[in-house]
């Protein structure tokens, strides 16, 4: 493999973690306030974008966002 064959590898990869990074935090930020007891579902929240992207967003992307685990999301969180 050439370095610049190497290179592409290496950027595609880092595309492909930046993009599953960004997924996971989404699914964080709607899953906090269950997270925190505040509310048993999610969309129940009234502050959060749950709701909304439940209703806006295809049931095949709701599934696949929801289905990013968030154990691993390192996130300060005070509460």
């Amino acid at each position: 493999m050439t370095s610049k064959a190497a290179s592409v590898v290496q950027f595609s990869r880092h595309q492909a973690d930046v993009q599953y990074s960004y997924l996971a935090r989404l699914n964080y930020v709607h899953q906090n306030a269950v997270k925190h007891k505040l509310v048993p579902v999610a969309n129940q929240y009234p502050w959060c974008s749950a709701s909304w992207f439940e209703r806006e967003a295809s049931p095949a992307q709701v599934k696949t966002i929801y289905g990013f685990r968030i154990d691993r999301v390192k996130v300060e969180d005070d509460f």
